[in-house]
């Protein structure tokens, strides 16, 4: 890794420099306990549709009804988050999300929650996110000093990565012993820390800068313009759209659960946790190494890692194997993530910085439920195994091309940054 500019070693994303900010300490404290709720019913709904269908075309209509939602509504999400206030965004959709998940619940415990059912909850929960993500996204860097954000997203990075570790497992013991509408009403009590958080950060840290007087259409378009006009903002998109359209493994867990490795939701929990391992293995190291300058290089090898891992679990037969070939999928998702938004926080301006991050996730969104479809599919037409090696290795194939198309994404600095190149 290379030295700061100064020459002296800095922590990687300030080490833990962030924690000493009280506004982000509670609200990271506050949506880390959500979070392992809400990756306890993203696992609970592919295996509750999977049981219920055994099907593996119904699993990916899980990622066409996300997807639709997601793409109409989050455009407009990154709008408002630049004109009303974040946090009464977050307070809303929230709100929203927890709601949806307890009536799932209630569904499921009365014996009527059927596929229509998980569709529309996880439809309606999508639409909610749309207007979710812009605004959180967009109120990290409000909470931190510029010096911190590195931290900030860094440990942001490293609970979710807990979450998916802790969720996953927790949902198969889960329901092991209960009903699998106990998960969705536990995730929904789990949004009560967020709205908590919120409730107590004072106005002052989450003044925003608010444009006002331009149209929805006009606003969207000026966002498009500054994100269409940084090729290494557009490459970083294109980097994580391709890994998640061509390596969405997750998707296809609770089927390489049962046919592949013969285990039931206590093994799938603990396979859907690997991944999550592997990323908070990568969040540690991140905080403890060295911070590299040349973030964009960590980036591209991410990406490369994202497609090796996803191979690797097609050609396993052997649950440690898979367990490793998903950690390294989530050690090299959580690298490149953590660089990849350091980047984007960094060369965009605070007055755009919830339509940049609207437009970045329709990247980073659309690509793990596009990758959903085309993983079922894949899978149907090649087999469950060998769809994984070949998407695995079109990743692969895809970084190549991105980085071919502009070279200096592999050459980004920080400290020659902000500036495009």
């Amino acid at each position: 890794m290379s030295a700061s500019p100064a020459g002296g070693a800095r922590p990687v994303a300030g080490g833990l420099r962030a924690l000493r900010e009280r506004p982000f300490l509670i609200f990271w404290v506050g949506h880390t306990c959500s979070s392992v709720g809400t990756k306890m019913q993203q696992t609970a709904l592919l295996w509750h549709v999977y049981e219920l269908t055994h099907d593996l075309g119904a699993l990916g209509v899980m990622g066409a009804v996300k997807l639709a939602p997601m793409a109409a509504l989050v455009l407009l999400g990154g709008v408002l988050a630049d004109r009303v206030s974040r946090r009464r965004m977050l307070l809303w959709s929230q709100t929203a999300m927890g709601l949806l998940a307890v009536a799932l619940g209630l569904l499921s415990l009365g014996g009527l929650s059927g596929p229509l059912a998980l569709y529309a909850v996880a439809a309606l929960t999508e639409g909610a996110s749309a207007f979710d993500a812009p605004a959180r996204k967009a109120l990290l860097p409000q909470l931190v000093p510029p010096d911190a954000l590195s931290s900030a997203l860094t440990l942001t990075s490293l609970s979710k990565n807990a979450a998916k570790l802790v969720g996953p497992a927790l949902m198969g013991l889960m329901v092991s012993s209960v009903d699998i509408g106990w998960v969705y009403i536990l995730n929904g009590v789990s949004f009560l820390a967020v709205l908590a958080s919120l409730s107590v950060i004072p106005d002052a840290v989450l003044a925003q800068e608010v444009k006002v007087g331009q149209g929805t259409a006009r606003a969207l378009a000026e966002g498009a313009r500054f994100l269409g006009r940084s090729r290494v903002l557009v490459s970083m998109a294109l980097l994580d759209f391709c890994a998640n359209l061509w390596a969405a493994a997750t998707v296809l867990l609770p089927v390489y659960a049962q046919e592949v490795l013969g285990l039931g939701p206590a093994g799938y929990g603990l396979l859907a946790s690997s991944v999550a391992a592997g990323g908070l293995l990568a969040s540690v190291a991140l905080l403890a190494l060295p911070e590299p300058d040349r973030k964009g290089r960590w980036v591209v090898l991410g990406s490369l890692g994202f497609g090796a891992g996803t191979a690797l679990l097609g050609v396993s037969e052997s649950l440690w194997l898979s367990m490793g070939a998903l950690a390294l999928v989530g050690a090299m998702d959580q690298m490149s993530s953590v660089f990849r938004n350091t980047i984007s926080h960094v060369a965009t301006p605070d007055a755009l910085r919830g339509r940049v991050t609207a437009l970045n996730t329709l990247f980073n969104k659309g690509g793990p439920r596009l990758g959903e479809l085309e993983a079922a599919f894949a899978a149907s037409l090649l087999g469950l195994t060998p769809s994984l090696l070949v998407g695995g290795l079109a990743c692969v194939l895809s970084t190549g091309l991105i980085v071919g198309w502009h070279p200096p994404v592999w050459s980004w600095r920080s400290s020659a940054q902000p500036r495009d190149v």
